[in-house]
């Protein structure tokens, strides 16, 4: 009892008034304290000080004060005549998962009431509220609810069941005496179908296509749940078993691999599945904790902060910040702090490119030079892209130049005579629209060259022309029915599509609310490879000795143009120095030397 006061005593010595203070008596009654405390993450660091580090830089701390979701929403509201607002026919359908405490706590939003209204003010919000997803929300979930899923079975649009009161649930309950809150044991916490209600989402709005009651706007967890990460008899699975074991000497067999074992866990410095062990509270040694398994809680994905000084947003030096996790083995494993630098990672880890296919020579008087491309996913447990796939892009960059020329040949307005073939392109442009008057020296903040396209920002309809690097290839999409040459563009980004006949003909729309359906058919699924081809045309190019090719996958959390469009309706909200914010991710990339023969064989 003297060596637990002694320990007591030394947490009062480092200003830590009231961490476990009751903890010198035998009474394991947790001290008075107010609930509405806890709402606020902040209150959360004084025991869980690692934990509140990790989130305050993840997307959960950024999801209700960020400028794009607020213009976004704002613009559903008044575009559909106020139907996410508080009063609309599908209330609080959006600020149910970006800010559920808002609701659970009583505030409300501005009612809509008419398209010259403001902004809603998101300002307005209580400190707990702006904190997004915070400790007090999922740590007081205690079960999915089925009645409120439109399917029954718990999950998407927030259909999980929330408690409010001072008892917070985890995944192993009360292992001290006492503490700030009560704790109870709850495995729903380490659950993926925690994470399925809201990483799934649904508007109920028919789909023309599916002729399902409502639309899959967001249709991740789905994608893990019917693939090889949870079905353990899928037809993939033996490739995941060996993928991982040969990667990372971690063997998945018979393993359900969870939302929590890759988002939540040492992955991609380690396998999925592989957690540190510390304690769960700040100086857990002291008050009588074990050392047991840990969650790092940064929830790494493809998105980042768009606004300045979000914390641990980007990279700021060659060498990041890291934090140390420990393994049971007595390994450390350091992972950088920076949303940037864990995104590059995460993302790196996601997709296998190769040119495997692709011959090594083609003759003097070829007339086309093929490409064979194989993409695969192998480290994502859902579709990549994912989540709101429809304005998530990933695309294909095929350079094609001759001899040594340099790859950087092929890019920008003009390409260089040594510039053979190129897809997946970006041009420098001006965009006085948002206030880049002239090319300001930037790629990353460009469109894409398949399609131009015109949106008015007042309606979000747009008007659209074929592009130089429009993918030819036949039947690729319900919108593109050409039956050109395998050439142009490939980009896995999923698309909205609006009927333009009755005989079945769609084209592509730039807004969930006007879909007839959503067309999530063009993500990589898990360990199902993609072949691409490329007939590059090499009449009339006098391409002789080598050719070299290099193929990389892009990807970038929003088009331009829709960041650009919403800035145009919400300049308040959204600037083009947030547009120059959402960088190029660099996914994956391969390279082949092709020989020119001299003659004919």
């Amino acid at each position: 009892m003297a060596e637990r006061c002694k320990k007591l005593l030394f947490c009062l010595m480092l200003a830590l008034p009231g961490l476990l203070a009751a903890a010198c008596s035998d009474d394991s009654t947790p001290p008075a304290v107010d609930p509405n405390d806890l709402y606020d993450p902040a209150a959360c660091q004084r025991c869980h000080r690692r934990q509140y580090d990790e989130w305050r830089g993840s997307m959960h701390a950024y999801a209700a004060i960020s400028p794009t979701f607020d213009a976004f929403e704002d613009t559903v509201s008044k575009l559909t005549n106020g139907s996410v607002s508080p009063s609309g026919a599908s209330a609080n359908f959006c600020v149910n998962c970006h800010t559920p405490l808002t609701l659970q706590r009583g505030e409300a939003f501005p009612e809509f009431q008419s398209e010259a209204d403001g902004k809603r003010l998101f300002s307005q919000l209580s400190a707990p509220s702006k904190r997004g997803i915070g400790c007090t929300y999922c740590h007081r979930v205690t079960s999915a609810d089925h009645a409120k899923s439109l399917l029954g079975d718990g999950i998407a649009n927030a259909s999980l069941v929330w408690r409010d009161g001072e008892v917070f649930v985890g995944p192993l309950g009360k292992t001290v005496g006492s503490s700030r809150h009560m704790l109870e044991k709850n495995d729903f916490i380490s659950k993926p179908e925690l994470c399925g209600g809201c990483h799934d989402v649904r508007p109920v709005r028919p789909d023309a296509r599916t002729n399902e009651g409502f639309q899959r706007l967001e249709n991740l967890f789905t994608e893990w749940q019917t693939g090889p990460y949870n079905d353990l008899n899928h037809a993939e699975r033996p490739k995941l078993v060996a993928f991982y074991k040969q990667k990372y000497g971690t063997d998945l067999t018979g393993k359900t691999v969870r939302c929590q074992d890759c988002h939540m866990s040492l992955y991609p410095w380690k396998a999925p599945t592989v957690f540190p062990i510390g304690f769960a509270a700040t100086d857990g040694e002291l008050v009588d904790l074990q050392p047991r398994k840990i969650s790092p809680h940064f929830f790494s994905a493809i998105s980042i902060a768009l606004i300045d000084n979000f914390p641990n947003q980007f990279a700021t030096a060659a060498s990041p910040p890291t934090l140390s996790y420990k393994l049971d083995s007595g390994e450390r494993v350091s992972i950088p702090t920076d949303q940037q630098s864990r995104r590059n990672a995460i993302l790196g880890a996601a997709v296998q490119l190769s040119l495997g296919q692709t011959g090594a020579s083609v003759t003097a008087n070829a007339t086309t030079l093929p490409i064979v491309l194989d993409a695969t996913n192998v480290g994502a447990g859902h579709n990549v892209p994912s989540g709101f796939s429809q304005e998530r892009q990933m695309w294909l960059e095929v350079f094609v130049v001759s001899g040594d020329a340099a790859f950087s040949d092929c890019q920008g307005g003009s390409p260089k005579a040594s510039c053979i073939y190129r897809s997946g392109y970006l041009v420098d442009r001006a965009h006085p629209q948002t206030g880049e008057d002239r090319p300001d020296g930037r790629l990353h903040d460009e469109d894409l060259n398949n399609f131009k396209v015109n949106v008015d920002p007042t309606t979000f309809k747009s008007q659209d022309e074929v592009g130089d690097d429009l993918n030819q290839r036949e039947g690729v999409d319900p919108i593109n029915p050409t039956h050109g040459p395998n050439l142009g563009l490939v980009n896995f980004q999923n698309l909205f599509l609006q009927k333009k006949d009755d005989k079945g003909g769609y084209h592509e729309v730039h807004s969930a609310h006007l879909a007839d359906t959503v067309d999530n058919s063009h993500s990589l699924p898990p360990f199902k490879t993609k072949t691409i081809r490329y007939d590059v045309p090499l009449a009339g190019k006098n391409v002789s000795g080598t050719v070299r090719v290099r193929v990389r996958l892009r990807g970038r959390q929003f088009p331009p143009l829709f960041l650009r469009t919403l800035a145009q309706r919400n300049p308040h909200l959204v600037t083009e120095a947030m547009v120059d914010r959402n960088l190029i991710i660099e996914m994956a990339s391969v390279e082949k030397t092709i020989d020119v023969g001299a003659s004919t064989p």
